[in-house]
């Protein structure tokens, strides 16, 4: 990427945080600022919740995390691209499509764009688990959300893109996805089963912690283990118990993390 499309990328980002800042001169924002910190210093930084564990446990975390992924990925295959991941700015559209930039360079764009995004995301995760009983530093837990959200942001980006691709050569085969949607419907095939068969020992769990504990093993446990398993590696760093066990996880993380990008950088689809 050029220098010019960095220096972009930095004076929106500095634009938009300006912008949100003069909002705080109405009383209405203002209020609502405080009493927003106000909630963040009770449940991140109280003296009565810092010496604890963190306010979401990781057996819960792991199992929310992995739902909201698979559901994100599933309505996205089939509902339909998120226009959003392709969207750029009127002002975008005219500084950036006629000058001479190649494509491969505006999705590169397109991409680190998103990673403002993910970062503040990750700060958020971080402040979530940093009270976890797992000997992993904070800044590595934050690389390991920040993992997660890049890569289902690139996955996002991927669909988009590949449904454009259809839509340029005007197909109307109503087939055309049907590999992604059969992957789709055997994960989804898959976490039904073992759902269906430990539905009594999910039932009988005693309290909240205890049945997400049980959720999480169960999808362990195949066939929800073996068709999750490319999520489950996504997610591995976060279940790391030690530095020494999160590099290892982190290694096929970033794995895929590589071959979401290859896809996006490799769909040859105008998406102007």
């Amino acid at each position: 990427m050029t220098g010019a499309l960095w220096y972009l990328i930095w004076t929106q980002a500095r634009n938009r945080v300006v912008r949100q800042a003069k909002r705080l001169k109405q009383p209405k924002y203002a209020v609502a600022f405080v009493l927003g910190l106000a909630y963040f210093w009770f449940i991140f930084f109280s003296p009565t919740r810092t010496s604890g564990r963190a306010p979401i446990s990781d057996d819960v975390m792991l199992v929310i995390l992995p739902i909201i992924f698979v559901g994100a990925i599933t309505y996205t295959w089939l509902a339909g691209s998120d226009r959003s991941a392709l969207a750029f700015t009127r002002p975008e559209v005219a500084m950036l499509f006629p000058a001479p930039i190649s494509r491969r360079t505006l999705v590169l764009y397109r991409i680190m764009h998103t990673q403002i995004a993910a970062l503040f995301s990750a700060l958020i995760w971080m402040l979530i688990l940093r009270n976890s009983a797992s000997d992993v530093p904070a800044f590595a837990r934050a690389i390991g959300v920040w993992l997660v959200f890049t890569t289902l942001s690139l996955h996002r980006l991927g669909i988009a893109l590949s449904r454009a691709g259809v839509l340029e050569r005007k197909s109307r085969n109503p087939f055309k996805f049907t590999p992604a949607l059969v992957v789709i419907l055997a994960i989804l095939a898959a976490v039904a089963h073992s759902v269906r068969r430990d539905w009594a020992l999910l039932t009988q769990a005693d309290g909240l912690q205890e049945f997400f504990t049980q959720v999480l093993s169960t999808l362990e446990l195949p066939p929800a283990g073996i068709a999750l398993l490319p999520i489950r590696l996504i997610f591995e760093p976060l279940a790391a118990g030690g530095l020494g066990e999160w590099v290892l996880a982190i290694i096929p993380a970033l794995l895929i993390l590589v071959l979401h990008v290859w896809w996006v950088l490799a769909t040859e689809t105008a998406f102007e």
